[in-house]
């Protein structure tokens, strides 16, 4: 009898043992093979501080993870549509120019794009600087001069129009020196290439170039200038100003504007992926934050603040994050949803316009004027993504 019993309670742990082997509510979170993360491209703080964070980000979930950059946002955006990435690193305006189909997402494929915030990056103050020696000393001073144009990102082209345009210029008063990277940009004025470009203040570059013989000197904004501010918010609808407290020492407590950086992710993204993303932010935010200085942005009080700023949908991984915390509320369901309609409008209105160009034989291309015509008409009444 006694063997019998042994034999029974041997069993039994056996089986247990196996049970709990198999449970699937005991095994590890389910992930992607590794994790990529798309950045703005080499030289960029968003490179930098996402390089700087990956190995802990790596450790916590059991997962390797890859920085990939890229000077255009959209190929970011590809690599998370062709599941090679899982989220990207950008700016909140960059965001809304998706989530509204502008260019360049006005293209056949393309449209307005299901995406919404993961997590808070940073505070990135940006204006446009020149050599230090240079005989410059205003915006105004701008007209009739050579600046750097960095192409391949629409939300830096809408930041730095909107510079000019705070000024009174508009593109036709200055001469575009195009180019292919942001790096490129900012070391074409201290090598004479061109005379001005909009840069962060943070960025590795901006460090770099501050560094040259001829050192730089950042053109101001003044705060107290509403008309101008307003002229800039009309193609930066969720971009704020202030008084830049970062970065090189040629920009702090130069006024100029905040493109605050973001961490996000496509809506359709796998949510259990995105929560323990938004959760390795959360909780090992003190094992990372001092390895970039923009690190220390990165936290839950950050991200709330963002919340409560901008008008951008949020991921449904980083909404249970935040239940959990106790940092959703019920008014926040009801405005995020208010979103998320408001995308499906958009989406609407390119499937109105697609069908409407595909009748008049207008072939939807990237610089054909007509399709970018009858596309505007068809979103002219729709209210663009803003801060609240």
């Amino acid at each position: 009898m006694k063997g019998r019993k042994r034999f029974h309670l041997g069993t039994m742990v056996a089986v247990s043992f196996w049970a709990l082997w198999m449970t699937p509510a005991l095994a590890a979170p389910k992930l992607p093979s590794i994790i990529g993360i798309g950045t703005i491209g080499v030289g960029t703080a968003s490179h930098t501080a996402t390089v700087s964070y990956a190995p802990t980000m790596e450790k916590y979930l059991g997962v390797p993870v890859r920085t990939m950059p890229s000077d255009s946002t959209k190929v970011s955006f590809s690599q998370i549509r062709e599941g090679k990435a899982l989220l990207s690193a950008l700016s909140t305006s960059s965001l809304g120019v998706g989530l509204q189909g502008e260019h360049p997402y006005h293209v056949e494929g393309w449209g307005p794009q299901r995406l919404g915030l993961v997590w808070m990056g940073y505070d990135g103050p940006f204006g446009f600087f020149v050599r230090g020696d240079s005989p410059i000393k205003s915006l105004k001073d701008l007209k009739g001069k050579k600046v750097a144009w960095y192409t391949s990102s629409p939300a830096w082209v809408m930041g730095a129009e909107g510079v000019l345009r705070f000024a009174g210029l508009s593109l036709k008063d200055v001469e575009l020196v195009r180019l292919g990277s942001y790096a490129a940009c900012a070391r074409a004025v201290v090598e004479g290439k061109a005379d001005a470009d909009y840069v962060a203040a943070m960025s590795t570059v901006t460090f770099e170039i501050a560094e040259s013989p001829s050192g730089i000197r950042f053109l101001p904004m003044p705060l107290e200038d509403k008309a101008g501010w307003a002229r800039y918010n009309e193609i930066n609808p969720l971009i704020p100003w202030g008084i830049c407290e970062k970065g090189v020492k040629a920009a702090r407590g130069i006024p100029m504007a905040n493109h605050v950086f973001c961490l996000a992710s496509y809506l359709d993204v796998d949510a259990e992926s995105i929560y323990q993303v938004a959760r390795f932010y959360g909780e090992a935010y003190d094992q990372y934050k001092d390895l970039h200085a923009e690190n220390k942005d990165m936290t839950l009080k950050k991200l709330r603040a963002l919340l409560d700023s901008r008008g951008l949908p949020v991921h449904p991984g980083t909404i249970r994050y935040l239940k959990e915390k106790n940092f959703w509320t019920a008014e926040d369901e009801k405005w995020n949803q208010e979103y998320l309609d408001l995308l499906t409008r958009y989406e609407k209105a390119w499937a109105a316009a697609l069908k409407e160009a595909k009748a008049k034989g207008v072939k939807v291309e990237l610089n054909n004027e007509a399709w970018a015509k009858l596309w505007n008409d068809h979103r002219a009444n729709l209210p663009l993504f803003k801060m609240r």
